[in-house]
């Protein structure tokens, strides 16, 4: 498979092994690579860096997914100068081979030709869904080409351990993608907490956060212990998170940053290991100043029916 916005590569690797049986496809960006990983295995990736540098850090992020999901299939990058380095943040995956463009055909064939020689002869793609799987997920239940396109971005969601923001009105489901990319994301096996934002007083919310210690404030009759710590090795979901305040707003920025937080009242930085997924309403490029990772995926929009 070529990933490229023209189709330079691609009808140079069509011309190089017209003599030859072999079966190549073009995508014009890796989420539609993604796509075509999900239904069948290929042997060779070649990737033009032009369509890394498109939306960049989400097709580092899909490539990594590729990357530790398909061990059979060899991955190329071929960069001119200007993509030079879009083609550096791919090649520290670790996984792909690199090459300058343009390329003469001689070249060319050798890199795909000594790539096919030192393919795995045994190895899984564990990106294959069958036809059941691409019609639901739990709960979630439809067949339009809508609601398939919202269970791809909830599969590449599940597939990574990046913080995931989801955006939409009232009433779309955002509780229910958050809950279903835990359920089928490696951390299943332990704790789903919701915390509802928006219905905690502005005081409130670091306690529910990151817990507190006896004697921290009026009523802290004893310690408690907040989200981040009960969901040990699972997923945090804060839903309405655009409605917290700046002060809270740097606490959580902390804590995703460093994986360090503390109780209130407390002194000893305590670890966590949790995967956080958040919601809110609306989204306009920014929460009051948040920051989030740059791997976030966004699910805007209503709620798409059957």
């Amino acid at each position: 498979m070529v990933v490229e916005i023209g189709q330079v590569v691609f009808n140079q690797i069509r011309r190089i092994y017209s003599d030859q049986p072999t079966r190549s496809f073009l995508a014009k960006s890796l989420g539609h690579a993604f796509e075509k990983f999900e239904e069948m295995t290929f042997d060779i990736l070649i990737i033009n860096g032009s369509a890394l540098r498109h939306n960049i850090y989400h097709s580092i992020d899909l490539l990594e997914i590729i990357s530790d999901n398909c061990s059979i299939t060899q991955i190329i990058i071929l960069a001119e100068k200007k993509d030079l380095p879009a083609a550096s943040s791919a090649l520290k995956i670790g996984s792909c081979q690199y090459s300058r463009l343009p390329i003469d055909d001689n070249e060319l064939k050798m890199l795909i030709d000594a790539a096919v020689h030192n393919r795995p002869e045994f190895g899984m793609n564990l990106l294959l869904k069958d036809d059941i799987k691409k019609m639901s997920f739990h709960d979630m239940v439809g067949t339009s080409g809508l609601m398939k396109e919202v269970f791809r971005q909830v599969r590449q969601a599940a597939m990574t351990d990046i913080p995931v923001l989801i955006s939409g009105e009232i009433g779309t489901g955002k509780d229910l993608v958050a809950n279903t990319i835990h359920q089928i994301s490696a951390r299943q096996e332990y704790p789903f907490i919701p915390i509802h934002l928006g219905s905690l007083p502005s005081k409130l919310v670091s306690s529910e956060l990151f817990g507190h210690e006896k004697g921290a404030f009026t009523g802290a009759y004893k310690r408690h212990k907040g989200s981040f710590e009960k969901a040990k090795k699972g997923t945090v979901f804060l839903d309405e998170v655009g409605t917290i305040d700046q002060k809270n707003q740097v606490a959580l920025l902390c804590v995703l940053e460093t994986q360090f937080f503390n109780r209130i009242g407390g002194t000893v930085n305590i670890k966590t290991n949790v995967r956080v997924v958040a919601a809110t309403k609306e989204y306009h490029g920014s929460l009051t100043g948040m920051y989030f990772h740059h791997g976030i995926l966004r699910m805007a929009g209503k709620w798409p029916g059957n």
